[in-house]
């Protein structure tokens, strides 16, 4: 059994240092290969199971995707996903993932839900983590790795929002 010492040697033996100082960080989801296949006219198909739960085939896919197309289409300052102004948004969404994965009208309210679980937990991240810096410093840009689908008014509004002592919630 090689040991962590043996491991740093063979790594740089082949010419590769492995640091554990530097962590390796992922990029948006944006779903390239579906795009791709979409574009070709291909559609996925989408097993469900006796509780209506999504199921192998294309199962993680298929949410993954719908967390992309909500990421493109939902302003983060929706505040409430209930809301009548995101009728157009949640069409765009409903036809998107429609046109990419084989599914019935009947899972359209399985969908917008999970979208709407989805933008929440979106927002909640962006909170979390790309809120304020390490200091406790409000960043008053967006994070670089969302600035595709944040513009600036945008993510400056929802920093309004979520800085506001009404919308904290104390112990």
């Amino acid at each position: 059994m090689d040991t962590n010492k043996d491991l740093e040697v063979q790594n740089e033996e082949v010419g590769t240092s492995k640091t554990y100082e530097k962590e390796v960080k992922r990029g948006a989801t944006i779903m390239q290969r579906v795009i791709k296949a979409r574009s070709s006219g291909i559609k996925f198909e989408v097993g469900w199971n006796e509780s209506g739960q999504p199921v192998d085939p294309n199962s993680s896919m298929f949410v993954s995707y719908i967390g992309a197309v909500v990421r493109q289409n939902v302003p983060i300052t929706i505040d409430n996903w209930r809301d009548k102004a995101l009728k157009d948004a949640k069409d765009i969404i409903w036809n998107d993932i429609q046109t990419t994965f084989v599914l019935d009208e009947e899972r359209k309210s399985y969908v917008l839900r999970v979208a709407g679980k989805i933008h929440r937990g979106f927002r909640s991240h962006l909170s979390n983590f790309y809120l304020k810096d390490r200091e406790g410093n409000t960043n008053a840009e967006p994070p670089k790795i969302y600035q595709h689908y944040i513009s600036k008014d945008e993510w400056s509004a929802f920093v309004s929002k979520r800085s506001d002592p009404a919308f904290v919630v104390s112990d």
